[in-house]
């Protein structure tokens, strides 16, 4: 749930991978081999009909050589009341990014919510 939340941003997201294989060099069809996909299928998180998963998203960020807060959008804190930015300044940096720790954490957490999911279907 907290996954789809964060990646809801995805036409923005799909950029900034766009962006990424640019700036690398590489062939969209190579970074696509490289991660395990199909050039299709990668294609469709460029073009905003896919949602990345945090994990795609990490392999992104080591191939392309990028920070994994380049594939997520700046965040504002206008208009949030006292109690919102508090929370938000604890999860983004000074430039209104995801922090790299925040990344890293909400991977656990999605990881761990995923172990229980299939902990109780088995």
């Amino acid at each position: 749930m907290t996954e789809t939340k964060i990646l809801e941003s995805t036409p923005f997201i799909g950029e900034r991978i766009r962006q990424g294989i640019k700036l690398s060099g590489k062939s969209q069809r190579d970074v696509a081999a490289t991660i395990g996909v199909t050039e299709a299928w990668l294609s469709t998180i460029i073009n905003g009909h896919q949602n990345p998963s945090l994990d795609l998203i990490e392999n992104l960020s080591s191939i392309l050589e990028q920070p994994m807060a380049f594939f997520f959008p700046p965040y504002s804190l206008e208009g949030m009341d006292d109690e919102k930015k508090k929370l938000a300044t604890s999860i983004f940096d000074d430039t209104m990014e995801l922090t790299v720790e925040y990344l890293q954490g909400l991977k656990v957490i999605t990881k761990a919510m995923r172990e229980k999911t299939k902990g109780k279907s088995e």
